[in-house]
């Protein structure tokens, strides 16, 4: 359908505050009346924030940009996510409007803020259908399925967890030691592995130096059993881990062969798929709050908070599982929000 980017009648001004108070999204409003969802977007804002979609005589500082100059700016926007203020004033003739105006503009009219990207692994196109593969393979498992899971996984602990803040200050006052959060280049960390399934977690263990597949096999062979006993006594369990070549290792998959430990197939660059993601970050967080002095009282501190771990959260984590994977299927096998 085409839009018509004239200015709204009253009628329409009318059947738009109706539809909006019945609950119709902007979209399906703009689909009726043959107009853009900016159109719509941008008639409701000024109504909310000025009670009125007429300008009083006098009545503050007019708009620098017309509707027109906005829809355009919406568009540059919508076609493209990474395109800076500067270029959008360069393709649409706007270089003397303030970049906040125009900042302004795209929040009014796309609820669009700037905020940087976030990162995410490079996945190609081999990976990425992998991904997809497991997705389709694994998001009708029942929920017992996914209870029998051993999730493992190793992570590290800074012993200087300070995070950034935010801080009021004066112009100057930036590098003031009360005002910055201080970091050490190279602080002190411990590294751990450890496993955990909806019933609740499983051993941590202390990885000593630079993890390498000897070490890895040795952390299987006293934690992994003893978990499993703890976690599903005499049920069937499968144990999962990632494609690190430790994890892949000759010896390590020669072991879980010879002990008949089922093991999930993964597929590649898939953190977003693994529940003990998020359990890393629960920890972390909680370990704020925490001040060890040293590397033991860290690794202390640390498996504490993780014996801790309620199993009600954990359960809540394994539980979402058929959603991770149709979030896959549905980011076409790029990594999800997960």
């Amino acid at each position: 359908m085409s839009r018509n980017y004239s200015q709204l009648s009253e009628q329409e001004k009318g059947k738009i505050e109706a539809w909006n108070q019945d609950g119709i999204s902007q979209r399906e409003i703009g689909r009726r009346l043959g107009r853009a969802e900016y159109t719509i977007r941008y008639y409701l804002t000024r109504k909310a924030e000025t009670n009125s979609t007429a300008r009083r005589r006098g009545s503050g500082r007019p708009l620098v940009t017309t509707h027109q100059d906005d829809i355009a700016v919406a568009l540059q926007v919508k076609k493209n996510r990474s395109i800076t203020v500067k270029e959008i004033k360069d393709n649409t003739g706007l270089e003397a409007v303030s970049s906040r105006s125009i900042r302004r503009r795209i929040h009014a009219l796309t609820g669009f803020r700037s905020h940087m990207s976030v990162k995410k692994p490079v996945v190609n196109a081999k990976a990425r259908l992998k991904r997809l593969n497991w997705a389709k393979e694994h998001k009708n498992w029942s929920s017992d399925q996914w209870r029998s899971v051993i999730w493992c996984d190793e992570a590290s602990f800074q012993l200087t967890n300070r995070p950034r803040r935010h801080v009021w200050r004066a112009p100057g006052e930036s590098t003031l030691p009360t005002l910055t959060t201080p970091y050490l280049r190279h602080d002190r960390k411990v590294n751990v592995w450890a496993c955990f399934s909806a019933q609740g977690v499983g051993s941590m263990a202390l990885v000593e130096g630079k993890l390498n597949a000897a070490q890895y096999l040795g952390i299987l062979k006293r934690h992994l059993k003893p978990s499993a006993v703890k976690l599903h006594e005499r049920r069937k369990w499968i144990f999962q881990q990632d494609n690190d070549p430790k994890h892949k290792s000759k010896i390590v998959m020669a072991y879980l062969k010879a002990q008949k430990i089922t093991l999930l197939p993964w597929p590649p660059y898939s953190p977003d798929l693994n529940p003990i993601e998020n359990v890393w970050a629960m920890l972390k967080h909680r370990l704020q709050g925490e001040h060890p002095k040293n590397e033991e009282e860290l690794f202390e501190t640390v498996e504490t908070l993780w014996n801790e771990l309620d199993s009600a959260e954990l359960d809540a984590l394994v539980n979402p599982m058929p959603r991770r994977c149709d979030a896959v299927i549905a980011a076409m096998r790029f990594p999800t929000k997960y």
